[in-house]
């Protein structure tokens, strides 16, 4: 009888833990609310051994570990034995990835924009527009028949006398087309320029803190969005090239001699949409490198950061930037980090930087109106905003 007992009991407090979550599952849906933006550039997507997944910025990385930001946790780390793969974001690939942490060798400026903090506690600088004729533009050396631009604006202090822009220029042949978006200035309102192409605007009030403009484009399709707001679109007409230029200028309003205030730009980023295709067989007993051609480098991954990775192999050691790189794969380790020992749940994430979710399996230790606390085999005790949550599912 005691032995059936002990049978039973496991068996018993599993199904209770099943109905529970059961019960829970409804309960976030019901509450469940917009999550917190992401507004991040140089995503990259990290999958571990047993098929979880996390997206977000790599902030460094050795043979030992692998450190992120993600929309969820302002800093993760990850045993790099735990990591199988890094890759771009599904659909986009990275042409500029820029955080103002260095000097503008890329860019052209005009008139001295200056660099300061991002504040917030976001991971980058920020370039500070303040006086007419300031400006920073970088000119892409293959433009783009399809991909988006987001960058991070603030408006500091009242600002008058000027207009703070994101311009893009696209030409094809002889045919030349501005698209410009007014993100500071007088009046209220957000205002998109697209010159004579047609499409739907929507009126989106201005309102402080930071907030991110993403411009994607096709060649059947233009589409402008301030953060979840859709400001311009036309999905039946392209603009008609391919981008050659993107252009951040302060612009003094004429008959206005006074200007006020200042614009902080911060997490540049400008990607090409490229169509998703299995890529050739990693080396079991090296890593690898990917690069955009599908040519493969086998060796050893020493370094890892948000622009650069550093391999070593038969040809020596290469630093590449990711702008070169479609992805790497890790070496196999003997043992495999056990990285959702103990698990009973797994949760699906809304990543903020694309729509497929981010993937965690762990032990659901607490959770109330806002939060959750997910025990993690390897990321410890994680708390976890309610609103983040797109979809819990039990674990049998």
């Amino acid at each position: 009888m005691r032995a059936d007992l002990h049978f039973v009991f496991p068996i018993l407090r599993s199904v209770l833990c099943l109905m529970c979550l059961a019960h829970l599952l409804p309960a976030l849906r019901a509450g469940e609310e917009a999550p917190e933006l992401f507004r991040a550039g140089g995503g990259r997507c990290v999958r571990l051994w047993d098929g979880q997944r996390i997206t977000g910025q790599i902030l460094d990385g050795n043979k030992d570990v692998l450190r992120l930001r993600t929309a969820w946790a302002a800093r993760l780390e990850l045993p790099r034995a735990a990591v199988a793969s890094l890759s771009s974001l599904p659909g986009w690939r990275i042409v500029l990835d820029e955080d103002f942490r260095d000097d503008l060798k890329a860019f052209t400026t005009t008139g001295g924009p200056e660099l300061t903090d991002a504040e917030e506690g976001a991971s980058t600088r920020a370039l500070l527009l303040r006086a007419a004729g300031q400006s920073l533009a970088y000119t892409l050396t293959k433009p783009l028949t399809a991909g988006r631009v987001g960058v991070n604006f603030q408006q500091r202090g009242q600002v008058r006398g000027a207009r703070w822009r994101v311009e893009l220029l696209f030409q094809q042949r002889n045919s030349r087309r501005r698209v410009r978006v007014t993100v500071a200035g007088e009046g209220e309102h957000y205002v998109v320029d697209t010159g004579s192409l047609p499409g739907t605007a929507r009126l989106v009030k201005r309102t402080p803190g930071w907030h991110r403009l993403i411009v994607q484009f096709s060649e059947h399709s233009l589409r402008l969005t301030c953060d979840d707001a859709v400001l311009w679109h036309n999905l039946d007409a392209g603009p008609g090239g391919r981008l050659q230029q993107v252009t951040i200028r302060c612009q003094r309003v004429e008959g206005r001699e006074l200007l006020r205030g200042a614009v902080a730009w911060a997490e540049l980023c400008i990607e090409c949409a490229v169509d998703e295709h299995p890529g050739p067989p990693a080396e079991a007993e090296q890593d690898t490198v990917r690069l955009l051609n599908d040519d493969q480098l086998f060796g050893r991954i020493l370094h890892v950061d948000r622009h650069f990775l550093q391999i070593e192999g038969r040809f020596g050691k290469r630093m590449l930037p990711w702008t070169a790189v479609s992805g790497c794969s890790f070496r196999r380790p003997a043992v495999l980090p056990k990285a959702n020992e103990g698990a009973q749940v797994r949760l699906l994430l809304y990543s903020g930087l694309c729509p497929e979710p981010d993937v965690l399996e762990g032990v659901l230790t607490k959770q109330d109106e806002q939060r959750l606390v997910l025990r993690h085999a390897l990321l410890g005790e994680l708390t976890l905003e309610r609103s983040r949550v797109r979809q819990l599912q039990p674990l049998e």
